[in-house]
């Protein structure tokens, strides 16, 4: 654009002291409130679309949308004004004595008098019973530190409803999980179980009939059965529509398109699957292995490199249970159906390693002798992450912090189709 050709100039002007036709620049241009829209590119759309319905005008304003800090106390009362610190904060609307930060982040309930999600916080360094989170409209929380537990607690419900769908032999589309997610960071994993009963239950059903008996599973999806006081129908005819369309009609009115969240995606669920696998204590091994069955890797401690990048490709929706288990996605060389062969398959090409970019899965592949069992060179596959780093099993299995530099000039770029 213009302003970035100008910018240039100027920065050369200041560097060399040389007049290159621009002398002076406006930096208010990059004030965030300039925007008049920021597409939340490399998020997770399911958890946007639960952040909308938490608190859309909070939601609006973090994302430099256009509207003022003081239109709503939905803003002035939950984050400062620079955006970097959320505000402990009741229920707004309904003022249970509960304690908030951010997007749903409830670690006190009031009722009761428990403490929740300690554990996230401790990980953070947060003593969250400490005094200093206890004042309502006083009390701060580093955005960053608020939002890492907020998607902890959405992403673990995530893990629980796959869970809860593969021991019932059901396969749902990713929307449908992120509506079951919604559901149970609402009202709780038993609520998404109850729905997914449903679902199994009127499989070949029509769409009236499936509507219905989801409606009748849980109240969380059904906006008639909205509790007085509490304007969530929207909210549960939203998720509903979801569940069955794949629309995602946000909180602020809005339909979050899944294209502008498809961007680096693939590096957050890296680090995803990274902390799964940390979480299970898991060790590199080339015969403990799954075969032949994705979802069953999922929970196996045991992982090689083309376990891992397999199931970051699963888990971001690039490759599907189907064509993973068609083929040998345990392994990196062009023989046995390994993993050059199964990407080509589906629809991934080659492109010259110079030319790699982030989320390019880079192969290695493994080379045998003639008699085709001794590996003479063992090969590698990574995810690409940029800037000469890279995301692969170690991660996992060593502890590394990801991502991590590396050569990788010696690796086959793959890219997905568009």
């Amino acid at each position: 654009t213009k302003d970035m050709v100008d910018l240039t100039k100027y920065l050369l002007y200041k560097t060399t002291n040389k007049d290159f036709g621009v002398t002076s620049f406006d930096f208010s241009i990059f004030e965030q409130k300039a925007f008049t829209e920021i597409k939340a590119l490399g998020g997770n759309i399911g958890w946007e679309y639960t952040k909308t319905w938490e608190n859309g005008s909070l939601w609006k304003y973090m994302n430099g949308r256009e509207i003022e800090y003081n239109s709503t106390r939905y803003i002035y009362e939950c984050v400062t004004e620079d955006r970097k610190y959320y505000i402990m904060h009741d229920d707004i609307g309904t003022e249970h004595g509960n304690k908030n930060f951010g997007f749903g982040v409830c670690f006190y309930i009031g009722a009761s008098g428990k403490y929740l999600h300690e554990e996230l916080f401790t990980e953070k360094g947060i003593t969250i019973k400490s005094s200093e989170y206890e004042n309502y409209g006083v009390s701060t929380m580093d955005v960053e530190i608020a939002d890492w537990v907020s998607y902890q607690i959405w992403n673990k419900n995530r893990e629980e409803i796959e869970k809860i769908a593969y021991s019932k032999g059901i396969e749902l589309e990713d929307y449908q999980i992120n509506a079951l997610i919604d559901v149970a960071y609402q009202y709780g994993l038993k609520s998404s179980a109850n729905i997914i009963d449903a679902y199994k239950n009127n499989l070949g059903s029509s769409d009236e009939v499936m509507k219905a008996a989801i409606k009748a599973s849980h109240p969380g999806m059904d906006s008639a059965r909205a509790k007085p006081g509490v304007n969530d129908e929207d909210r549960r005819e939203s998720r509903l529509n979801l569940f069955m369309t794949g629309e995602y009609k946000a909180g602020t009115g809005e339909i979050l398109d899944p294209a502008d969240y498809a961007s680096g995606s693939i590096l957050e669920v890296c680090q995803q699957v990274t902390d799964h696998y940390r979480s299970l204590n898991c060790e590199y091994s080339t015969s403990k292995l799954n075969w032949n069955n994705i979802d069953a890797s999922w929970d196996n401690k045991y992982i090689c490199c083309a376990t891992y990048v397999s199931m970051v490709l699963y888990k971001s929706g690039l490759l599907t249970a189907e064509q993973l288990n068609a083929y040998n996605y345990n392994y990196t060389g062009y023989d046995n159906n390994g993993m050059p062969v199964m990407l080509s398959a589906a629809g991934w090409t080659t492109v010259p390693n110079e030319e790699a970019q982030p989320g390019d899965v880079l192969n290695d592949a493994t080379i045998k002798d003639e008699d085709g069992k001794t590996i003479v060179h063992q090969g590698h596959v990574v995810i690409y992450a940029g800037n000469g780093m890279i995301w692969d099993q170690n991660t996992a299995t060593e502890g590394l912090d990801g991502p991590f530099p590396a050569d990788i000039s010696r690796f086959t770029v793959w890219r997905a189709p568009n």
